[in-house]
């Protein structure tokens, strides 16, 4: 059975070549076509546009459906090799290097006593007595050690019975050649052994009667030879008959508590069933119940037989003996006269010799049947066997061919018999392959193996994976070869599909990770024996790359990186290997570069090559890259430490602003800086390291206080004060900005609680607090926000939430809703940084704020520039037409305050006024009656 392949003849190149053609000849006939025909530029580029659409959806669709052919081709052959697994009636299983069972068929199932599942990452000593699991594991340890397939005994207890299994382990390789643990296929051979002893005892049972029966030549020696039962009985009956000039004589045979006749002479067929009787009735029934021989003179004055069977004719003289060897008792031979015979010692001494001959015959016979039965089992299941079984003989020529050997090759049984394998199936070019293989079998090696190229009755080359095992006489003579073959070049394919998934980016058709680490491995053992080879690894990425996706969509950012893997592989000359790391993150490796500066240069030709404009579906994208270089050098040196390195460097490129960063033992400094503020954050929470801080917030109009901005602060026991800065990043990068942001928002509600206890419900400042891009995207945000205004007993309008227009525009999809319903619970909704977002303006009319917060940036140049001051004033009559307070952050000077006291700015918040302070010293602003004077 094979299975079709869609691709069947057509390789890669061919593919490519079709397509490039038909590419071309499209391009060129429909321009040249179109040109002619339309005089219109602008209708002949749109007619050009939905061409190029038509081009693309057509090729598109058809390589479609030659990757879906493809895929089910796998998958239809993948279905295949289970069933094959699962429909033999061998135990076929794989296990780990651990011993563990990480496959097995339903047979093993069986055989072990568990279901498949239970089976699964348990070894032998789980499922087996101890010392035969271990023996078994010591086994397979040693033909895991030796590399090699082994076949063998084992015994394994069944049902409280042990089995005997005649098993074949291959050790399992991965592609690379690693050992990954140990292939087996186990047959029970219990009941063939069991019969094979049963055969040569009753063998052995012969040959001692043979003695025996030497004295009764004469009447023996025309005594038919032969293993039909049928044929034997008979002839021994005519002959028997022949000597005693009995008028009736049959045999007997025992079955299921009874006798039934198995020959008969002298009896007419309607009367044969009523000599049938049950163990201990009858004259038959009782000669096999006592064992002993049984004369009868005159049954018409027996009263134990004279009724038992009324309707048979008068027989006078009866005489039986049973048929039996030793206490095997197998039936009764039973001889009657119509006239009285008298006994004579001679006739019963000629009875017990024959029955003991029919006997033995019987049995043999018997056991010819078995064995036949046997020998045609042990045929259907090499028939059936799921790969090839051929038997060659001591010339290698076909003796035995089975169905899977037909389905591999083609050929019928009939048509290979006394063949030679070159002369059908060995193509020349094998053949000295195949030549070498059969040198070792007659040599004896047992353990021949070879994986060559075959060639089918239409000519079709395979490669098959060939197990020999050399059969040998009792003097150790070679007679013959047993064969076992499969056809793997599916499985060949298959396996380097894989591997080109492996190691290859389907994309771009770079290197992966993988691949590229293993290269930079074999380099950095070259430069161990070659100190004066130098190499360099560069890291770069995309800038903007997921804005770009997000924005123009999928297909476009896909097109995009495989825009720039032809780029790179156009700019950079052998020798160099570009790999494909990350979604937008390449990578280099300069195989040899005389110095640093070599490095330097391919990095600025590299963005250069990237800088130009990419035209993709009518979009021009402009790309931007920055690169990180690590070189390698020293003994110690290890390929993903490098990498790691070159991105390192990278980072540090993007942080800085640069283009290009070389790696440092300083970046090394602060990744580990890094990684240890990390942990300290985690632990900062549980030890009560942090606290809020509140800026005030004040009227710039009469200089009063509204309300207070909380501020997270961190005091590091060893480290000190770390900034915001260092730190909220980092947060928001391992999601503990959440966690942060219950605290904040649990500890700015206790402390307006306190306040309004201590001022007054009147009294008591705004607070505002701020949420980060996170927090937004919390499906339970709100019922957090309204838990804990509930918990303190705070009115909504007591808490304000600021939020950056950066995380408004991330999250503007479906941030809307949250806002619109957060404005109908009274709470308030600040837009912090304002003027730093990607498109301010267009926002503002779209969601529900109540105060837009100027970023700090625009205040600072207020009267020394002039653009700045304007785009101040605009903001500020924008907000105020949308019915929006304004606050101004990061006031400074008296001159800022009363530019923006001019501009009509409503508040304000700065050093001017006071920075953020502990909740202790923020209380002397909420005296009634304060308010600062300038």
């Amino acid at each position: 059975m094979s299975i079709g392949n869609p691709f069947k003849g057509y390789t890669a190149i061919r593919i490519v070549l079709i397509y490039t053609f038909i590419s071309a000849c499209w391009i060129l006939v429909s321009d040249h076509f179109l040109e002619q025909i339309v005089p219109n530029e602008l209708l002949l580029t749109q007619l050009q546009t939905v061409k190029g659409w038509f081009f693309v959806l057509a090729t598109s669709g058809m390589l479609y459906w030659l990757l879906r052919a493809n895929q089910h081709s796998v998958h239809k052959s993948y279905s295949l090799l289970w069933e094959i697994v699962e429909g033999t009636t061998d135990a076929i299983f794989v296990k780990d290097l651990q011993g563990r069972y990480i496959m097995a068929n339903s047979v093993t199932a069986s055989v072990l006593g568990q279901p498949i599942e239970a089976l699964l990452h348990r070894d032998d000593i789980a499922l087996l007595p101890t010392e035969m699991a271990q023996q078994i594991q010591r086994a397979d340890q040693e033909i895991i050690a030796r590399g090699e397939p082994v076949s063998l005994e084992e015994q394994v207890l069944k049902d409280s019975e042990v089995k005997t299994f005649w098993s074949t382990k291959y050790v399992w390789r991965n592609s690379q050649g690693r050992v990954q643990g140990l292939i087996g296929i186990s047959r029970d051979l219990t009941e063939y052994k069991r019969l094979q002893e049963e055969r040569q005892q009753l063998i052995a049972n012969l040959q001692e009667q043979t003695k025996d029966l030497q004295a009764l030549h004469l009447i023996t020696a025309n005594a038919v030879s032969t293993l039909n039962l049928e044929e034997l009985l008979s002839v021994l009956l005519d002959r028997l008959m022949g000597v005693t000039q009995a008028d009736v004589a049959m045999i007997l045979l025992s079955q299921n508590h009874s006798l039934y006749v198995r020959a008969s002479r002298g009896v007419s067929g309607s009367d044969i069933t009523l000599y049938n009787s049950i163990v201990g009735e009858g004259f038959a029934g009782t000669v096999f119940q006592t064992g002993q021989p049984l004369y009868v003179e005159d049954a018409s004055r027996d009263l134990r037989f004279r009724a038992a069977n009324p309707s048979l004719r008068p027989n006078r003289t009866l005489l039986g003996v049973p048929l039996q060897k030793g206490s095997q008792r197998i039936g009764v031979l039973q001889l009657e006269w119509q006239s009285i015979q008298p006994y004579q010692e001679r006739i019963l001494h000629l009875l017990e010799i024959i029955a003991e001959r029919c006997t033995l015959a019987i049995l043999n016979a018997q056991l010819f049947e078995q064995t036949q039965a046997l020998k045609e089992r042990l045929q259907l299941q090499i028939d059936r066997m799921p790969v090839g079984c051929i038997i060659h003989d001591q010339e290698f020529r076909f003796v035995d061919w089975n169905r899977a050997a037909e389905a591999i090759f083609g050929y019928t049984k009939a048509e290979v018999l006394g063949q030679h394998p070159f002369e059908q199936i060995v193509p020349p070019s094998a053949q000295p392959q195949v030549s070498q293989a059969f040198q070792q079998i007659v040599q004896g090696d047992m353990a021949a193996h070879c994986l060559n190229e075959n060639q089918t009755r239409n000519g079709r080359l395979i490669l098959c994976s060939w197990h020999n095992t050399p059969l040998m006489d009792s003097e150790g003579k070679f007679v013959g070869l047993l064969s076992m073959v499969q056809d793997v070049t599916e499985q060949k394919q298959v396996e380097e599909q894989l591997k080109r998934l492996a190691y290859f980016d389907p994309l771009t058709g770079l290197p992966r990770r993988s691949l590229f680490l293993q290269r930079l491995e074999e380099l950095i053992e070259e430069q161990k024996i070659d100190s004066r080879r130098t190499l360099a690894v560069l890291y770069l990425d995309i800038e903007r790359f997921k804005f770009i996706k997000y924005s123009l969509g999928h297909r476009i950012a896909e097109a995009l990186l495989i825009a720039i893997a032809r780029r790179l592989e156009a700019c950079l000359h052998p020798p160099v290997m570009i790999a494909r790391l990350e979604s937008d993150e390449f990578a280099v490796l300069l195989e040899y570069v005389a110095d640093a500066s070599e490095a330097n240069h391919w990095a600025e030709v590299i963005q250069q090559a990237l800088a130009q404009p990419v035209e993709i579906r009518g979009h021009c994208i402009f790309v931007q890259t920055c690169v990180g270089i690590a070189y390698g050098t020293g003994d110690a040196l290890e390929a993903a430490t490098l990498l790691r390195s070159a991105d390192i460097a990278l980072h540090q490129a993007k942080e800085t602003g640069t283009a290009t960063a070389v790696f440092s033992d300083f970046m090394e400094h602060q990744v580990t800086y890094t990684l240890d503020l990390d942990t300290d954050l985690r632990l900062a929470l549980e030890r009560q390291q942090f606290q809020l801080y509140y800026q005030p917030i004040v009227n710039l109009h009469n200089q009063t206080l509204v309300g207070f901005e909380a501020l997270l602060r961190w005091h590091h026991p060893s480290r000190g004060a770390i900034p915001p800065d260092r730190f909220i990043p980092l947060a928001e990068q391992t999601g503990l900005i959440l966690t942060l942001g219950d605290w904040v928002l649990e500890s700015a509600c206790q402390q307006i609680q306190h306040w309004r206890q201590r001022f007054g419900s009147a009294n008591c400042p705004l607070v505002s607090i701020n949420l980060s891009a996170l927090q937004l995207r919390q499906t339970d945000l709100l019922n957090r926000l309204e838990q804990t205004l509930l918990s303190y007993g705070l009115p909504a309008h007591q808490l304000k939430l600021e939020i950056t227009e950066s995380a408004i525009v991330e999250n503007a999809a479906w941030v809307s809703d949250l806002l619109i319903t957060l404005k109908n619970r009274q709470i308030s909704i600040v837009v912090d940084d304002f003027g730093t977002g990607y498109s301010s303006l267009s926002y503002l009319h779209q969601f529900p704020f109540d105060t837009i917060k100027i970023d700090r940036s625009f205040i600072h140049r207020l009267g020394r520039d002039l653009p700045s001051q304007e785009i101040v004033r605009t903001i500020i009559n924008l907000a105020h037409n949308l019915d929006m307070t304004v606050t101004a952050e990061g006031i400074e000077t008296i001159q800022q305050l009363d530019l923006l006291r001019k501009m009509g700015c409503d508040l304000g918040q700065g050093y001017l006024f006071a920075p953020a302070v502990a909740s202790a010293a923020a209380e002397q602003f909420i005296v009634p009656g304060h308010c600062w004077q300038f």
